[in-house]
């Protein structure tokens, strides 16, 4: 077998190939003109003629030589060979700088260490040869003098001729060219022998760099990039690399940046800020600080007379900072608190009681903390019930998942927990034996009830579907918009260590009914963008006890992981996706506003035979 990545290109720059090459200089010339061969029969010449056709020949040469050097020639033709003279204004490259030993083994033990952590985990199998032969041929692809070869041929030996080659011990050999030159040729390491894989690809990849300006120009911290890159691009869209750099500006993200007080505010001039969000991982927000109070003071300054900028700044600290604010409805109801400046996780859940006795929860993503910001925010909507408190009773609930692209899977299983009492939220397999689980909750609905709907759009996403599709397949909600993206894929996060990360796909998503969530998706009870029914003649229908899409919903839960996909694209069809409208929210008001289209909604989804119990 003959197996090449990519075939050498070998380019002629020079209309003549015998001519040698000097820089610009009157010595040069008899160097530039040594190639060309003079016939015997000039030799017969008087000197005369001979010297007059030197002088002759050595203009041709000259004149040939400034010809060639005008022509549009790559700059590396140039350098490779040019001579430090001072005719010439082109200053040449300083020498490759080769990678230094401490380079070379931290990339071959990030190698080492994603082949250990990626092949057990991988949805399907992949050899360490694969992995490799894919990294590698991101470097190939670059440089078209670049090839590297697999060739598989019979072992040489006095018997050949008379027998036929055994086929249980062929030659097995890697070979790396540059253009005609011979980079690495080495025997193949078997399939699963990480370190030698590692170490013969570190090898490729440091001869490479040796002859490669334009790698060395890209810098030693794209090499990895490129290597994974190479390995992604035949797995699935999800699975990376993180560099470093990219992975600690994640992890700062998740854990939070500079030291804040957990506000954002709005103002205008004149007047005192008012507080438009509050984190609620924040001090403050147990301080009884509510949305739409106003912010009088910090550390003694009225905020009335300053920018939000300067505002924001007295608020926000590169350290640990403490700060003295007095907020309230009003200044004579004003309460003065001293809160501590901390490091804050962005803030993913967003809470709005309306007057009209309806509750808007707008999620954004899941983040490690998205659960408990949720939590807060529902325990102050619904508080405990007591002899002296009644809470007010709701008329529903709006989650909106429109935009939200997923994240941390266990989030989103938790704040299932929330709205349901029990069951089972998602189910994941994998090759690797723990990603094989089963998400089921055993807690308490803290909403007592209340009527549910979720917002759902084309970007809706992952650990988004898994929370719509398990409250609708247990009834707990109505789903309202298009089919959501259709990511059903979870990721495993490695450490790597150069202290970058690889997020490698370790297991498939099904929701409760055992539908796919990969391409199919969460297809809604009322569809915003119906080819067939329109947002009105879905209600009215509703309303009377009938679902319009009912047959799509049975259509949709009835899909498992073995369908084609052919077919889910199909049933995705009935119901295509699209971006956040504001028809979502006015379906969902209408719907609310109907108990009894409300509830034919809820049962539109059927209980499958073969569903998890």
């Amino acid at each position: 077998m003959d197996l090449c990545l990519k075939n050498a290109s070998q380019k002629s720059f020079w209309p003549f190939r015998g001519l040698c090459f000097q820089p610009i200089s009157w010595s040069a010339s008899a160097s530039f003109c040594a190639g060309i061969s003079l016939p015997s029969s000039f030799s017969l010449y008087i000197g005369s003629i001979r010297t007059w056709f030197k002088r002759s020949l050595f203009l041709l040469c000259t004149i040939g030589f400034i010809t060639a050097y005008a022509d549009p020639v790559p700059e590396e033709i140039f350098a490779q060979n040019q001579v430090n003279t001072p005719q010439i204004s082109h200053i040449p490259p300083e020498r490759p700088q080769p990678l230094s030993d401490t380079d070379l083994n931290m990339i071959q033990q990030v190698i080492i260490s994603a082949f250990t952590f990626m092949t057990p985990r991988l949805m399907q199998p992949h050899t360490a040869q694969e992995l490799s032969l894919w990294g590698l041929s991101t470097f190939v692809t670059r440089d078209p003098e670049l090839s590297i070869t697999e060739i598989t041929s019979a072992p040489l030996g006095e018997e050949l001729g008379k027998q036929p080659p055994p086929k249980d011990n062929p030659v097995h050999k890697l070979v790396a060219l540059r253009g005609n030159k011979l980079l690495v040729s080495a025997d193949f390491p078997s399939d699963s022998d990480f370190q030698s894989w590692a170490a013969l690809t570190v090898s490729i990849i440091q001869k490479t760099w040796d002859e490669d300006a334009s790698l060395q120009a890209l810098g030693k911290n794209r090499i990895l990039p490129l290597f994974f890159s190479g390995i992604f691009s035949h797995l699935d869209p999800y699975s990376r690399y993180l560099s470093p750099q990219q992975a600690r500006k994640e992890r700062l993200s998740r854990r939070g940046g500079e030291y804040s007080i957990g506000l954002t505010l709005k103002k205008q001039p004149g007047r005192y800020p008012v507080i438009d969000t509050i984190n609620a991982n924040s001090l403050i927000w147990a301080t009884g600080a509510d949305i739409g109070q106003k912010l009088y003071e910090i550390d003694g300054h009225n905020t009335a007379d300053a920018s939000l900028d300067a505002i924001n700044s007295w608020l926000t600290k590169t350290g640990p900072h403490s700060v003295t604010v007095r907020y309230g409805s009003s200044p004579s109801k004003a309460k003065s608190a001293t809160i501590q400046l901390e490091r804050l996780p962005p803030q993913t859940a967003f809470l709005e009681r309306r007057k009209d006795g309806y509750l808007m929860l707008r999620v954004a993503d899941f983040s490690t903390q998205t659960a408990d910001e949720i939590s807060q925010l529902l325990s102050d909507a619904f508080p405990p019930q007591t002899s002296e408190h009644k809470p007010s009773p709701l008329r529903g609930i709006i989650i909106d998942l429109r935009g939200n692209k997923g994240g941390v899977l266990q989030q989103a299983v938790m704040t299932a927990a929330l709205f349901m009492d029990r069951g089972i939220v998602a189910t994941t397999t994998g090759r690797y034996p723990a990603a094989n689980h089963i998400w089921a909750i055993q807690g308490g609905d803290i909403t007592n009830n209340s009527p549910l709907i979720i917002l759902v759009d084309g970007l809706t996403a992952s650990a988004a579907e898994v929370l719509a599709a398990a409250l609708a397949d247990h009834h707990r909600a109505v789903i309202i918009g298009t089919a959501t993206y259709g990511k059903g894929l979870v990721q495993d996060i490695g450490q790597m260590p150069d202290g970058g990360e690889i997020f490698v796909t370790w297991s498939r998503n099904t929701a409760p009914q055992g539908e796919p969530l990969q391409t199919l998706g969460v297809i809604p009870q009322l569809c915003t963008s119906s080819p067939k029914y329109t947002i009105t003649e879905q209600i009215m229908s509703l309303r009377q006890g009938i679902s319009l899409q009912g047959e799509l919903m049975k259509q949709s839960r009835a899909a498992r992981d073995d369908t084609p996909t052919e077919t889910l694209l199909k049933i995705r069809q009935n119901c295509p996706s699209s971006l956040e409208t504001p028809e979502s929210i006015t379906a969902a008001f209408r719907l609310l506003a109907s108990p009894e289209a409300y509830r034919t909604a809820l049962r539109s989804v059927p209980v499958m035979a073969d569903a998890s119990p």
